[in-house]
């Protein structure tokens, strides 16, 4: 009966070791820089004001068992809509790799998104990046939105 229960104890004493490490590891603060500047590449004109600017930093839990993080979750708004075309224009220049366009109802890149259209686009820097841009139009909202989402993977 000793012997169980000194087994006992000291699996107990490991697996609480064990538990305060991964507790401590995932709690040292990891750097965000690199995502950060995936998305800071991404710069609308001035008259588009930033509302939401949420970052996600890195923690090893994620690393392992998700994509969720880091991440980096931004949108604007503006009473001036922005021509299609001129998006695509922005994106680019940000250094983004365009993978998918979406554009229902869009007759031609110059006109203004009415409902939502969105871009797929990658990019690869120290990590691979996934990049979503949504911009949802004037004929959903009072004013239009755009907004960008920045994953590793």
């Amino acid at each position: 009966m000793k012997k169980f229960f000194r087994a006992g104890t000291r699996l107990f004493l490991l697996l609480a070791a064990l538990l305060a490490l991964t507790v401590g590891w995932t709690a040292i603060p990891r750097s965000d820089e690199g995502i950060r500047a995936v998305a800071d590449a991404f710069v609308l004109p001035e008259q588009w004001d930033l509302i939401q600017d949420q970052v996600v930093p890195p923690s090893l839990i994620c690393w392992e068992f998700s994509t969720s993080c880091p991440a980096v979750r931004r949108l604007w708004e503006s009473k001036q809509p922005l021509p299609f075309a001129e998006l695509l224009r922005i994106v680019e220049s940000s250094g983004y790799e365009i993978n998918h366009v979406e554009t229902p109802f869009l007759k031609d890149y110059s006109d203004v998104c009415g409902n939502i259209c969105s871009i797929d686009a990658n990019f690869s820097g120290d990590k691979n990046y996934t990049i979503t841009i949504y911009y949802e139009g004037h004929q959903n909202l009072d004013v239009p939105r755009i907004s960008l989402s920045v994953n590793v993977g």
